[in-house]
């Protein structure tokens, strides 16, 4: 076999492609596996595109000079450029594998002595008299706040994040499969804040202290922890949350949790693995089988389209490499609480999935769904599930076990959250499952001081209701002092109230249809009095609820938060204690994809798609959706020679480590 371990890094305006290792090391009588690459070169900003003929790559091959540039490659090379966009991939090998030191790095040992240098020190922290935001976190809330605040408002902006990218987690499952690249979805920080002026720091917050406005952080240096403290005048938490496993024991040692990047990379490497385990000769057929045993607790939408991404990786792709009885173990085991998938969508949509998923589990191919049952237990390579409904108990035997169900407040919050209670207990919110904030997302609790805010995963929004001022309401409304109110008096009374309480804009958007079908059968001809207002307005009031927690809704309050610093234009009292403009989500549907090209749309005005038409508009949706230009194409193309050229390059074909590092500084393991 040939080990290959390939980075690709850009310095200055030339990229360059280094092959680190490159060993033949095949027997006389195999065939030889077929090499080549097709790379990314770019020179003063122009793409060029350079096709070399390919040549087999046979026994005792010289290894490719390190740090050679792709215009200087040899002929078996072929590159291909496009602006400054670039990417490495290889044709289908027979024979190569992956050595372990390229898939699982060792940790570099870092000096535990003290920094020997002193003197004067660095400071990369912008100091003036404008207000400083410091913003907390690199995900969808972060990153939009980021991107919608005007850069000619006069703040002071600092970002801090152990992470130094943004990440697109609607296609994480995606790229857990191969059918987009790891680069392709995600976007260095400094790229982002670099036509901004703004600052980052990689490093990660461990506590915030509200009395002195200072966060504690903690980043890599040069001795084995850098800390140093930071001042705010505004600080913005958007960290997210962490994986919630409900108490149930053996979550964190035996199961992988699918949240970043890495949790991509490291599924796609383990079933490899345990494909190629259960390849070899006079393996148990038991063991083999609960090598091939992938189970995911979870039916929601990360689960279910993990499912898909892994069922079409098994049908199109591993199906035609591996012998059929081998392929007869494969199982994906989808544990779910309720009686349907996708509980969360509208009953039809959810019902439709789960009768796809069955359909599938019926004809056995590689499905197989365990509906009303939790988790109990998980054992080294075993789940124990009870079901719900019965009692019973049941033990599922897995090669990989992946935890995507439920989330907890991220431990920054939480100690956000004990210390302003501590400094304040009367206003501080009970049973919240996150910062408690107020329309215009500022953190509740007079120790706050009205200068914290919190986004979404870490934020649950204050929703005035309106039945507390129906009185006012109805007296607004009743312009003529009839004591009716008329369709149209309701339709305008929803539309000027609805900039102190949202959801009545909602509510009048279908009050053509409630107004015939709930409303008029309990008024009369003429409209609703008082009392009938009073319980309209409080059956309204009972349909809030707290904002999913999804990238669609952390996006949107980035985007708000921005609207309202841009507007304050740096005066700090307007936005510690104005009355700013409250926050009003606008969902735009949901989506869900299920394999086998198809998809789910719920979308508005409870219009539905199913299908593979529901497939290609999930696809382009989510190609627009990428934050970036760059991103966009990037992902467009790999949909594109995923299905077409490169449809035939998986895991077992090539599996190769990729490094590279972006011109930001941005580096990323990336293992196909």
């Amino acid at each position: 076999r040939a080990t290959l371990s390939v980075s690709l890094g850009i310095r200055g305006r030339r990229t360059h492609l280094r092959v680190q290792t490159m060993v033949a090391a095949l027997p006389q009588a195999s065939r030889p596996a077929l090499g080549g690459s097709i790379g990314a070169s770019s020179k003063a900003g122009r793409g060029s595109i350079s096709l070399g003929r390919l040549r087999p790559v046979r026994a005792g091959a010289k290894p490719v000079l390190a740090g050679t540039p792709l215009r200087t490659l040899p002929s078996h090379y072929a590159t291909l450029g496009c602006g400054r966009a670039g990417f490495v991939v290889a044709p289908r090998a027979q024979s190569l594998e992956v050595s372990e030191p390229a898939v699982e790095p060792k940790p570099v040992k870092e000096p535990a002595t003290a920094d020997p240098f002193n003197g004067e020190r660095l400071q990369n922290v912008p100091k003036s008299n404008r207000p400083r935001i410091v913003v907390l976190g690199s995900g969808w809330g972060a990153i939009s706040f980021l991107k919608s605040l005007d850069p000619s408002c006069p703040y002071d902006v600092v970002v801090v994040s152990p992470r130094n990218y943004f990440l697109y987690t609607p296609l994480l499952p995606g790229a857990a499969t191969g059918t987009v690249e790891d680069r392709s979805i995600v976007e260095p920080v400094r790229r982002v804040l670099a036509d901004k002026n703004y600052t980052y720091l990689k490093a990660s917050a461990q506590h915030i202290d509200p009395t002195k406005k200072l966060v504690h952080c903690k980043g890599e240096g040069i001795t084995k922890q850098h800390e140093f403290d930071l001042s705010y005048d505004f600080l913005v938490t958007a960290v997210g949350s962490v994986p919630n496993t409900f108490g149930v024991p053996g979550v964190e040692d035996n199961c992988l949790f699918f949240k970043e990047i890495g949790d991509a990379a490291e599924l796609r490497h383990r079933v490899n693995r345990a494909l190629e385990r259960a390849s070899l000769p006079e393996t148990p057929k038991k063991r083999a089988a609960q090598l091939l045993t992938v189970a995911i607790v979870g039916g929601g939408p990360t689960g279910v389209e993990l499912a898909g991404e892994l069922y079409d990786l098994l049908r199109e792709d591993v199906a035609k490499q591996y012998s059929p009885e081998l392929l007869s173990l494969v199982k994906i085991v989808v544990v779910e609480l309720e009686d349907h998938i996708l509980s969360m969508y509208d009953r039809r949509i959810s019902e439709y999935a789960t009768e796809q998923f069955k359909a599938r589990q019926r004809k056995g191919e590689y499905i197989e769904l365990v509906l009303n049952s939790r988790v109990t237990e998980t054992r080294p390579g075993q789940l124990v599930t009870k079901n719900k409904t019965t009692g019973e108990e049941s033990v599922i035997d897995f090669g990989l076990c992946v935890w995507s169900t439920g989330i907890k407040m991220h431990p920054l919050c939480a100690q956000l959250r004990e210390t302003l209670c501590e400094l304040d207990a009367q206003s501080c919110p009970a049973n919240m499952r996150s910062l408690a904030t107020d329309p215009a997302f500022r953190v509740l609790g007079s120790a706050a001081q009205g200068s914290i805010f919190a986004l979404g995963d870490c934020a649950t929004v204050e929703q005035p209701r309106a039945l507390e001022h129906v009185e006012r309401l109805f007296a607004s409304g009743d312009v003529d002092g009839s004591g009716i109110l008329t369709k149209q008096d309701l339709k305008d009374l929803f539309s000027k109230g609805s900039n102190e309480f949202p959801h009545l804009a909602e509510f009048a958007k279908r009050l053509d249809k409630e107004w015939d079908k709930t409303i008029l059968p309990e008024a009369g001809k003429d409209g609703i009095n008082q009392e009938q207002f009073h319980a309209l307005v409080e059956r309204i009031d009972s349909g809030l609820r707290a904002y999913p927690a999804t990238a669609q809704v952390a996006k949107q309050q980035g985007d708000h938060l921005a609207a309202l610093m841009n507007a304050a234009n740096g005066n700090t009292q307007i936005i510690s204690e104005g009355q700013l403009q409250p926050f009003s989500y606008n969902h735009k549907g949901s989506l869900a994809y299920i394999g086998s090209d198809a998809a789910v749309m719920d979308m508005l005005g409870g219009a539905q798609a199913k299908g593979v038409l529901a497939g290609w508009a999930w696809k382009g949706f989510e190609a627009f959706s990428q934050i970036s230009w760059r991103n966009k194409l990037l992902v467009s193309f790999d949909w594109v020679s995923f299905s077409t050229t490169f449809g035939e390059l998986t895991c077992a074909g090539l599996k190769m480590s990729v490094a590279f590092a972006s011109a930001a500084g941005t580096r990323e393991a990336v293992r196909t």
